[in-house]
């Protein structure tokens, strides 16, 4: 059976990124640098150091990144949003609170209409996470 997962593009700053949200969502982080990768003499030095692939495991999901990025601008359609559905407020505070710092408040976390806990931010790293908890 296909699995959906979420494979981040950024361009020059995804160890810093995915780095960060490793140390919001725990678990584990492994990089390669495209130095490190088997077609490295096929880049420039100054590219070698920028990650062919990331990958952070959590129990909340795997995220996957890369600096492979040729187009620094948001094309239609290549804009998503990351969600992360809570089981708890706890969990949802704890959680948003921990990417605050390197984001911008695009919907402050509160209680909705619906009846669940919602707020969306936007990190430093052009990544739109939306957090909810029923």
């Amino acid at each position: 059976m296909a699995i959906l997962l979420s494979y981040l593009s950024f361009n020059g700053n995804c160890k810093e990124a995915m780095s960060f949200y490793q140390e919001c969502l725990g678990g584990t982080l492994e990089l390669r640098t495209i130095g490190e990768s088997p077609v490295a003499g096929q880049f420039p030095d100054s590219e070698k150091e920028k990650i062919m692939h990331g990958e952070s495991r959590t129990h909340h999901g795997i995220l996957f990144g890369s600096d492979m990025e040729q187009n620094s601008e948001v094309l239609k359609g290549r804009k998503v949003s990351l969600f992360l559905k809570c089981d708890s407020v706890d969990e949802i505070e704890d959680l948003y609170h921990k990417f605050l710092p390197k984001s911008k408040v695009v919907d402050p976390l509160k209680k909705q209409f619906w009846g669940g806990t919602f707020g969306i931010l936007d990190d430093e790293f052009g990544m739109t996470w939306m957090f909810e908890c029923d």
